[in-house]
């Protein structure tokens, strides 16, 4: 059923039809258009003498005899936001196989001139579906917003007089920089529009004005281009994707999801998941009695086959006789010949002591078939911190310091557990082994490509010795290795990387200090070689458990984090529309009380398809038949969409 949807692309149902071309009854919706029809001030809707856009009428129509369109499709019209809607592009058969759209705006085009070419332009298609978007012109010339509510009401008037059961999606008049001073009367216009659309299931209101403004309550630059009035290609990512799940029939799906093997007592943690170029899932995770402490902890893994519903059984990915192995995470990395190679990483831990972790490597280039990947190499990971990585510490620590009001880390007016934390580090820097051992992954690896060509694999690393973070990176397709500087702030651990259009990295962090508990945020200009030091994110909550950043297709950024200080009983996935600055939308993925379960660690990938994937740690209390804790790694999708929303 056609619905109105809410200023975050979510939706309001409404059962009662109150069109009197379907019911003798004279409803709200009749009395709305009567009212609008005498509020208007100019003539009569469509009765426009110009035939200024003659020439782009005339090209329709020749486009139409030459190949009759077929019944049934979805029409784009309206104004030069539609003209300039590039429906094979954002719109791909990949996505939407079953939409056949036909794009029918023309440039400067009011609604009224959509009725006064309308017998030319619509009849030959019987569209099922009509997106419309006109308005914005009406109102720059002088109309006011009863009179665009009245034209567009005439517009629908005539499409059901044709077709009762077509869909009509109204698009919002969209805020933007050039025609800011007009907001309010466009505002109106829409509400009128609105208001009409919770009569009418035949009606759709789209309203895409709220996800066009930004932090400061003016319209987002990025989403328009130099004329500040049309769109650039992040504002059609941005309709496309409030417009595209009225369309696709999937109306933002929320999270589905499965348990990848049943909850049992064996401990399963820190799961990574990557998608392969033949469409399989391969998830990893570590597995065994306990974690440091305990020498049967080995990592395994399962495959979910595209197009299967289970994922296969666990099978082996690495294990170190005698040794926990841990905390793993993978890499697909595309290759300049083409093909991929696919990355393993984990650390062993030699003496039970995270501070005793050696990075590990496993490599493959054969990885399609059932079961685990065939690794053609494996080796250790060798970490070596600059010769001035003492003096960066406490350079770097200084600052640290400096930041929150200190005069530096050995102010006395300093917490004396900040200052000891301070004084261990140095101490530690000092010494050639203790720098090179402890370092181990979390997070996805990511590539990023190099200003002079070619790419660059980096990696990111924490230490418990030190309590902060730092990367390893290589420009060489993983034979040499390059440690960056150090990421230091207020136990600032486990980065997790985005990349920013003007070529900034951010490195997101849990925060393992004391509280109050926020996600960690430091910045790049230079790939991840040099680092600033970590600063609090205001918008990100989090309880000192890993969270991933993830850069999807359209622009916008998430973050997967427990949001709440006191536990893991909560995992919300945090939605950005300005790359990090600022995440005002949130959904849960996990919603529970605490003390039910502990949904953390979170790894997030988009696959090609659109789809986001999710797969964490999931222990739930009290739910084997023991009474134990049971334990597995869950896998959810969801769908982008559902992220526009907002619990």
């Amino acid at each position: 059923m056609p619905t109105a949807m809410s200023s975050r692309g979510t939706t309001r149902r409404s059962s009662v039809s109150l069109w009197p071309s379907r019911s003798a009854r004279i409803g709200s919706w009749t009395a709305l258009a009567a009212l609008l029809l005498a509020l208007a001030a100019l003539p009569a809707a469509g009765q426009r003498t110009s035939d200024f856009w003659e020439r782009a009428i005339v090209a329709f129509e020749a486009e139409d005899r030459e190949q009759p369109p077929q019944p049934g499709g979805t029409m784009f019209l309206g104004s030069s936001s539609i003209v300039f809607w590039d429906l094979d592009r954002w719109f791909p058969r990949s996505r939407f196989p079953d939409l056949r759209a036909t794009n029918r705006g023309f440039g400067g085009s009011t609604i009224a001139d959509s009725l006064y070419y309308f017998d030319r332009i619509v009849p030959p298609h019987r569209p099922a579906t009509i997106v419309f978007y006109a308005g914005d012109n009406d109102i720059f010339a002088g109309k006011s917003a009863q009179t665009v509510a009245a034209d567009f009401t005439e517009l629908a008037r005539r499409v059901w007089a044709e077709w009762p059961e077509t869909r009509m999606i109204y698009v919002a008049i969209k805020p933007s920089p050039a025609r800011w001073h007009l907001a309010p009367e466009m505002r109106a216009a829409n509400a009128l529009v609105a208001a009409a659309a919770e009569e009418e299931p035949r009606l759709s209101f789209l309203d895409i004005d709220a996800p066009m403004i930004g932090a400061d309550g003016r319209p987002r630059p990025e989403l328009f281009v130099s004329d500040g009035l049309h769109l650039s290609d992040h504002g059609y990512r941005l309709w496309t994707d409030l417009l595209a799940p009225h369309l696709d029939g999937r109306e933002g799906e929320g999270p589905e999801g499965e348990l990848i093997f049943p909850l049992e007592h064996w401990h399963n943690h820190g799961s990574s998941v990557v998608e392969l170029p033949n469409g399989d899932l391969l998830t990893a995770w570590f597995h065994g009695s306990g974690e440091r402490r305990s020498d049967d902890v080995r990592i395994l893994g399962a495959r979910l086959r595209a197009g299967a519903e289970a994922w296969s059984e666990p099978f082996l990915l690495a294990d170190t006789p005698g040794f926990p192995d841990t905390n793993c995470t993978l890499l697909l990395e595309p290759l300049s010949a083409g093909g991929h190679r696919l990355w393993l990483f984990w650390p062993t831990i030699q003496a039970n002591l995270w501070e005793s972790a050696l990075m590990k490597v496993k490599v493959s280039s054969d990885f399609d078939g059932p079961g685990p990947p065939v690794w053609q190499w494996q080796d250790v990971l060798h970490m070596k911190p600059g010769d001035g990585f003492h003096d960066l510490v406490a350079a770097r620590t200084d600052e640290y310091f400096r930041s929150l009001g200190f005069s530096g880390a050995l102010d006395p007016a300093a917490p004396e557990s900040a200052r000891q934390w301070a004084a261990r580090n140095l101490e530690q820097a000092a010494d050639k082994l203790t720098r090179r051992l402890g370092w181990f992954t979390r997070a996805h690896p990511v590539v990023l490509p190099l200003p002079e060509g070619g790419q660059r694999l980096l990696l990111g690393l924490y230490s418990d010795g030190f309590s902060f973070a730092s990367a390893t990176y290589s420009d060489d397709g993983g034979h040499t290795w390059t440690m960056s500087e150090p990421i230091i702030g207020g136990g600032s651990i486990q980065p997790t990387f985005a990349l920013r259009d003007d070529g900034t990295l951010l490195a997101f962090m849990r925060d393992n200090g004391p509280p109050p508990k926020r996600a960690h945020v430091a910045e790049s200009r230079d790939l991840g070689a040099t680092w600033t030091i970590a600063r609090d994110h205001p918008d990100i909550v989090e309880t000192g458990a890993g969270l991933e950043v993830l850069k999807l297709e359209s622009g916008r950024w998430i973050v997967v984090h427990n949001d709440i200080p006191d536990g893991r009983y909560r995992l919300a996935v945090s939605v950005s529309e300005d790359e990090g600055r600022t995440f005002k939308r949130r959904r849960y993925i996990e919603r529970e009380e605490k003390g039910v379960g502990r949904y953390h660690y979170p790894s997030v990938i988009q696959t090609r398809d659109g789809r986001i994937h999710v797969t964490y740690s999931y222990h739930v209390a009290g739910a084997l038949d023991d009474g134990g804790q049971g334990k597995s790694i869950k896998h959810v999708s969801l769908d982008e969409a559902w992220l526009l929303g907002g619990d």
